[in-house]
């Protein structure tokens, strides 16, 4: 019975354990359903409606329109020639006129030719694509950040592992020394030394413990997922682009901007434009007071030819300054971005070498302490200096752990750089 309660406890654990697991790829699809990935899916949609928006302008507008007027004098329901208002007054007709009169009707008008109509669709067509652009970046910046905060995670996780084996050697020692400080063959100072050791020990697994909290919440905050601990993370294959995706929203509103400051400049050429209406109006005689009626429409061509209009002159002038001034801004950030994925590249090629060369450094310090802990107990070594190569390993790991946090931060900076999704190249 004690076993098979014993084994429940275990299996409970277990499934407990695996429900905080979670893998890389999952805090991947996490970021997808949080507010930051879906407010730059709404940008997208924004801009999208934007296009449709000025595309719809080529297409004809039609309105029903009614309306009810009161007159002074009577006024008639349209005009009419000599010969209709003549064959009226002879048959003691009814005249078209009166003070109150109701009129429905349709009107329309569609642009048979606008240029700057053409540079507009472009404009909202580049502007949607780097919308579209800025929000794949800004996707694969936030798993970047998931990247190095769950590499800092990791960090943390090994530090502090590496932390309680140091103390767990300490407190080995403090025992023996303890038990040689009660027998007189060591002072009493060892075993405060030790523990002022062990202590500082302690200030640094609480202080380590306070980043993680602080790091699992920021994860919580940006994908949903609660980690108890890191996902484990590898590279599945390499960052080899060639072009700088980072500025590819940058270049698409600089083309924007230069259809932008083509589409003021073309509202300088005539624009052509077909209107027209078809009415139906009532109204009471105001010779009979007999209800009457009369259809009247219009349709034509209209030619519009700026001569002089002050506001559209300075309209090109700010419209072509925002362009130039785009196009400086892309180029010193191409040359920005350039650099700096060079110099990350070279980074990252001596982070790799700095790891082996660590890996050593770590071995090495291993087989120091196993000898520093021997001529201690044989009294070859004073305390001093066996503490230092305690401390000496512990940092030679940190450092290991440190090089490889900032190799997932290199990379992560790199795939933001080239526009690689990280979903792909880490596993």
């Amino acid at each position: 019975m004690k076993k098979l309660i014993f084994f429940l406890i275990i299996a409970f654990f277990c499934i407990f354990s695996d429900s905080k697991a979670a893998t890389i790829q999952q805090l991947f699809r996490g970021l997808q359903n949080q507010p930051v990935t879906k407010i730059d899916k709404a940008e997208v949609a924004i801009f999208k409606a934007k296009k449709y928006q000025t595309i719809s302008n080529f297409f004809p507008k039609i309105f029903a329109v009614a309306s009810y007027q009161h007159f002074n004098s009577p006024t008639n329901l349209r005009p009419m020639t000599p010969k209709e208002s003549s064959d009226i007054s002879r048959s003691f007709g009814s005249m078209p006129f009166g003070k109150n009169i109701k009129q429905i009707g349709i009107e329309f008008s569609a642009p048979l030719f606008v240029a700057s109509l053409f540079d507009m669709a472009h404009m909202s067509e580049k502007l949607k694509e780097s919308a579209q652009w800025r929000m794949k970046i800004n996707f694969i910046k936030n798993e970047a950040v998931v990247v190095e905060l769950n590499g800092e995670f990791i960090y943390l996780e090994r530090l502090k592992q590496s932390i309680e084996k140091r103390k767990a050697s300490l407190d080995s020692q403090l025992k023996s020394i303890k038990l040689a400080c009660e027998n007189g063959r060591l002072p009493c100072v060892y075993k405060y030394k030790v523990e002022d050791a062990i202590n500082a020990l302690d200030i640094k697994l609480n202080d380590v413990d306070a980043k993680i909290t602080s790091i699992a919440n920021t994860i919580y905050a940006l994908t949903g997922i609660r980690l108890s601990k890191p996902a484990k993370m590898a590279l599945s294959g390499n960052i080899t682009g060639r072009k700088y995706k980072i500025l590819e929203s940058l270049r698409l509103k600089t083309e924007a901007l230069k259809y932008s400051a083509k589409a003021s400049k073309d509202k300088l050429y005539p624009s052509l434009m077909i209107k027209g209406f078809v009415y139906r109006k009532f109204t009471k005689a105001y010779n009979t007071n007999e209800n009457t009626l009369r259809n009247y429409g219009s349709i034509g061509v209209f030619l519009s030819i700026p001569i002089f209009d002050k506001p559209l002159y300075s309209e090109i002038e700010k419209s072509h300054s925002e362009y130039v001034k785009s196009e400086f801004e892309l180029e010193d950030y191409t040359n920005r971005i350039k650099a700096k994925a060079k110099t990350l590249k070279k980074t990252l090629d001596l982070i790799d070498k700095s790891i082996i060369i660590q890996n050593k450094s770590v071995s090495n310090s291993k087989k120091l302490l196993k000898y520093a802990k021997v001529a201690f107990k044989l009294g070859r070594m004073t305390l001093e200096e066996y503490l230092r190569y305690e401390a000496d390993l512990l940092n030679s790991e940190a450092e290991l752990y440190s090089l490889k946090l900032k190799k997932w931060q290199v990379v992560s900076e790199l795939a933001v750089i080239y526009g690689e999704d990280l979903k792909e190249i880490v596993r």
